[in-house]
């Protein structure tokens, strides 16, 4: 007799092959599993509304304007040049002389000191000859036109700057009641005679 084979259960199990990029994000899920989130807060930047019509906002431009009018009368700079090394907007410099009579006193009469700083520096100039010549390459002196002729242009510059600024005092010419006269040129000799009444002053 053929004796029957006992069946013999045989389980199977399909195994499935994971990418490695699977396997990490299986690793990763297991650890954050039941784990709370953390919410990071960033900081807020906290912005500063800077009020130009308070009463602070005012006082500095004030200040700003008297650094101003120092740099204008005792250097001879110009508005744009000193409103710019203090940060303050030539409009605003202006719209603080309109609206103030006494700042206006102050403007004026620094330009009045400027024409004089002006004038100064025009004696100085012209009295100034150590650029008037070179020494060659055989140690021979000789003319430097090319200085002369820069010097010149700046002082012609420095004249025509203070016939605008300060017209009555050292321009070219005077009007006295709607007539025109002619008055003396603006020469060194003119404005030695000038500075000498200022000192005397």
């Amino acid at each position: 007799m053929n004796k029957k084979q006992p069946k013999t259960e045989t389980n199977t199990k399909t195994q499935t092959k994971l990418t490695p990029g699977a396997k990490e994000l299986i690793k990763t899920t297991t650890e954050t599993k039941g784990s709370k989130e953390l919410t990071t807060t960033q900081p807020q930047t906290v912005t500063k509304t800077i009020n130009h019509k308070s009463k602070e906002a005012q006082q500095e431009r004030e200040r700003k304007f008297n650094l101003i009018i120092k740099e204008i009368e005792s250097k001879g700079k110009g508005v744009n040049t000193a409103c710019k090394k203090y940060n303050l907007d030539p409009r605003s410099f202006f719209n603080l002389v309109d609206k103030n009579p006494s700042l206006l006193q102050q403007y004026t009469r620094a330009l009045e000191l400027k024409a004089d700083v002006i004038a100064e520096r025009i004696i100085l100039n012209s009295h100034n000859r150590s650029n008037d010549f070179y020494i060659d390459g055989d140690g021979n002196q000789k003319p430097n036109p090319v200085a002369v002729q820069r010097d010149r242009l700046m002082l012609d510059a420095d004249k025509w700057l203070l016939s605008k600024i300060a017209p009555k005092k050292y321009g070219d010419k005077l009007t006295l009641d709607g007539e025109v006269k002619t008055g003396n040129p603006l020469t060194i000799e003119n404005i030695n005679m000038i500075l000498n009444e200022i000192k005397e002053e």
